[in-house]
């Protein structure tokens, strides 16, 4: 992890491969005595770019006060062979409550099978059908 402005930022080993499909999912709460506020970026640390961003969420005060966050991207052609990285950031820099904590981080990957790969099982399928009828 590295330490950012008011935040801190994660790098995931391996690299994304196009028509993978990443679903973030993490909690972030506010352990102080005052407010906060927070986001959560999906970005691509090789281009330097954002994928995809939250919504800037209010922590209040108090332990029990998470707030769950859930971005999904999928991966485009371009993004193939980057570094996916998340960015936990805070926005209040000049609030009094400039920490918050991380809870449960799950990234999950689905890789979406390619159409040719399809279109090939399709017509696998059909010359089966037709084989069986002739």
């Amino acid at each position: 992890m590295e330490m950012i402005s008011i935040g801190v930022t994660f790098n995931f080993a391996g690299t994304m491969e196009a028509g993978e499909e990443y679903t973030l999912t993490t909690r972030v709460f506010n352990p102080n005595s005052s407010f906060i506020n927070v986001n959560v970026e999906l970005f691509n640390l090789s281009d330097n770019s954002s994928l995809i961003l939250s919504s800037s969420e209010t922590l209040n005060a108090g332990n029990g006060n998470y707030r769950t966050f859930t971005l999904n991207y999928t991966a485009q052609a371009t993004d193939a062979g980057d570094t996916l990285q998340v960015v936990y950031r805070g926005l209040n820099v000049n609030s009094t409550a400039r920490d918050f904590s991380i809870d449960n981080v799950g990234l999950s990957v689905v890789a979406v099978p390619e159409p040719t790969t399809t279109a090939l099982l399709g017509l696998g399928g059909v010359a089966l059908l037709m084989r069986r009828r002739y």
